[in-house]
């Protein structure tokens, strides 16, 4: 649990695609399974909640998945396109050795 609270809010760093790709599903599936399971016993509108977590999740992991591509995370800024978010943090493999973010 304190090793999920440091990825949340600690955007300093590196992941691999591997981990990135590991986060990404388990979000996808976390959310939904999770958001089923809330609203059935506490109402609609606590998947929103759960949303927003995987949401805030995925971007910190994002931002550190750039960071291992020697990429600034404000490159976060276009994730409104998916492709570009898709090829470079899910498909590029990351700069070997240090680099200025780790």
């Amino acid at each position: 649990m304190a090793k999920l609270l440091i990825y949340l809010f600690n955007y300093r760093g590196r992941v691999g695609r591997l981990e990135w790709w590991l986060v990404r599903l388990a979000a996808m599936f976390g959310v939904a399974l999770v958001g089923v399971i809330l609203s059935a016993f506490v109402g609609e509108n606590s998947i929103y909640i759960a949303g927003c977590v995987c949401l805030w999740l995925q971007i910190s992991f994002t931002i550190r998945r750039f960071h291992d591509r020697n990429m600034s995370g404000w490159w976060i800024l276009l994730f409104w396109i998916p492709l570009f978010i898709f090829i470079v943090c899910g498909c590029l493999s990351g700069t070997q050795g240090k680099n200025r973010y780790g």
